[in-house]
C-alpha cells in the first residue's frame, strides 16, 4: 500500500489523512518530542523524533534510520512552511518530497518570499528588508504611517506582527520588540482580502479553486465565502497568472495558498503558504474534488480533481475560548448540529486564539448564504459584520 508521511501532527495533517484514507494511502506523521498529536489520533504511526539531534548529526545514515521508521513513504509532505529545510533536503535522498525543499525555503522567510514575488513582477505591497531599527525608520521616512512591520519567520494568526499607527507606536516598538530582521510594509487601502488556492502535479498538472474571500479579525482567519462575489473574470485570470509563474518558477508540486488584497480591479499579493490552507477548508463539503485530496493527488502524480463548486459556499473558524472579542465562543453542543452546516473538529485542547473547529454552510443564493454565515459569526463571537 502507497504511504505519505506528513511532518506535522496538526488539524491539516488531520484532514489530509481523513481524505487519504479514502483513496486507499496510509499515513505517518512526523512529530518532535514536545509537539501536541491530539489531531492525528488512529490515523497512522506517529514517528517521534528529536529534530535538533537529527540535524546536528545530518549524516546520511541518520536521514536513512528516519526515513525506515517513517514506513518508507513514497512521498514525504508538509502540513505547515516551519519545517527545517535542512530536514527535508535530508530525507529528499531517498524519496520525493513535495512541495520541494527549495519551495519551503523560498516561503517559509517573508524576505525571501517578497523578493520572489518581485522577481517574477507579481504585485505586493511596497516593502523594505529592515536588520535594524535604522532601516525601519528610514522605511517609516519613506513609506509614512500606518505602517506594517512583520518578522520574517515564525508569524501567524497575527503573531510577530505590528500595526505602526503614529511615533509612539515606533518608538513602543523598538523598545519592545524581538531583534529583526523585519519586513516593513507601506500601509494598503484595500477593498477586502482574497486568497487563491491551486495545485499542481508532479506532471505539470494544475487546476484553482474559485477566489475565496476573506474576513480576518486581529490577523485571524474569522469566515470566508467561494467564489468571492463580485470580482471580475481578469482579476480571477490575474491571480491565475501569479499562481502559474511560481508553479513554474519553483517547480512546485501540491497545493498551494496565495493570500491577496483586492483594490478595486487589481490583486496585491500580501503571503503565500506552501499546503493546504485555512481559507480553502469551504471545499471539504462542496461537492467537488477538496483541497486535501487534491493536495495528495498532486504529490501521487495522480489526476487532479474537480474544484468548480455549483454554487456559494462558506466556513466559519471556531476559535478558542476568550479570543478576538469581549465575547466567549460557546462550546459545541447538539443545538450547533441541528442549525449550522457541516461541523469539523479538530480534538485539540481549549486555548484562546486556538483553531479548533470549523464549519462549513452552503446556500444556492449568496445573500441567504452570506446572511447564516454572519449570522454563525454573531452565535460564536457576538459580531454582525456582512463582509
Amino acid at each position: 500500500m502507497m504511504r505519505v508521511a506528513v511532518i506535522g501532527g496538526g488539524q491539516l495533517a488531520r484532514m489530509m489523512a481523513l481524505n487519504g484514507l479514502r483513496l486507499g494511502l496510509q499515513f505517518s506523521f512526523l512529530v518532535e518530542p514536545d509537539e501536541s498529536t491530539q489531531c492525528v489520533d488512529n490515523l497512522g504511526e506517529k514517528v517521534v523524533w528529536d529534530l535538533g539531534e537529527l540535524l546536528n548529526d545530518g549524516s546520511e545514515a541518520a536521514f536513512h534510520d528516519l526515513f525506515n521508521a517513517l514506513g518508507r513513504p513514497q512521498v514525504i509532505t508538509v502540513e505547515k512552511e516551519a519545517v527545517p529545510v535542512d530536514l527535508l533536503r535530508g530525507l529528499a535522498q531517498f524519496t520525493a518530497v513535495h512541495p520541494n525543499p527549495d519551495s519551503v525555503y523560498q516561503t517559509q522567510h517573508r524576505a525571501r518570499e517578497k523578493q520572489l514575488l518581485s522577481r517574477l513582477s507579481i504585485p505586493t505591497a511596497s516593502f523594505k528588508v529592515a536588520s535594524t531599527f535604522a532601516d525601519v525608520r528610514a522605511a517609516y521616512a519613506e513609506f509614512g504611517l500606518p505602517l506594517f512591520i512583520k518578522a520574517v519567520e515564525s508569524g501567524y494568526d497575527g503573531k510577530n506582527q505590528w500595526q505602526i499607527h503614529s511615533v509612539a507606536d515606533l518608538e513602543s516598538f523598538e523598545r519592545e520588540s524581538p531583534a529583526g530582521p523585519w519586513v516593513v510594509e507601506k500601509h494598503v487601502r484595500f477593498d477586502r482580502e482574497a486568497s487563491l488556492i491551486g495545485a499542481r502535479s508532479a506532471s505539470g498538472e494544475t487546476v484553482f479553486y474559485p477566489l475565496t474571500e476573506n474576513l480576518h479579525r486581529r490577523g485571524i482567519l474569522i469566515r470566508s465565502i467561494a467564489p468571492a462575489p463580485n470580482l471580475g473574470a481578469d482579476t480571477e485570470r490575474n491571480a491565475q497568472d501569479y499562481m502559474q509563474r511560481l508553479f513554474a518558477e519553483l517547480n512546485y508540486v501540491g497545493v498551494l495558498a496565495m493570500e491577496c488584497f483586492v483594490c478595486g480591479d487589481d490583486l496585491l499579493v500580501n503571503e503565500l503558504a506552501p499546503r493546504v490552507h485555512n481559507s480553502g477548508h469551504w471545499t471539504m463539503d462542496a461537492g467537488i474534488c477538496s483541497q486535501f485530496e487534491n493536495h495528495l493527488r498532486a504529490i501521487m502524480d495522480w489526476p487532479l480533481g474537480n474544484t468548480q463548486p455549483n454554487g456559494p459556499k462558506g466556513m466559519v473558524n471556531i476559535l478558542g475560548s476568550r479570543d478576538l472579542t469581549k465575547h466567549q465562543p460557546r462550546h459545541p453542543g447538539p443545538s450547533w448540529l441541528s442549525d449550522a452546516g457541516t461541523f469539523h473538529w479538530y480534538n485539540k485542547t481549549d486555548r484562546p486564539g486556538r483553531k479548533l473547529g470549523h464549519i462549513n454552510i452552503a446556500h444556492e443564493d449568496l445573500a441567504t448564504l452570506q446572511t447564516l454565515l454572519a449570522a454563525q459569526d454573531e452565535q460564536l463571537y457576538g459580531e454582525t459584520q456582512t463582509k
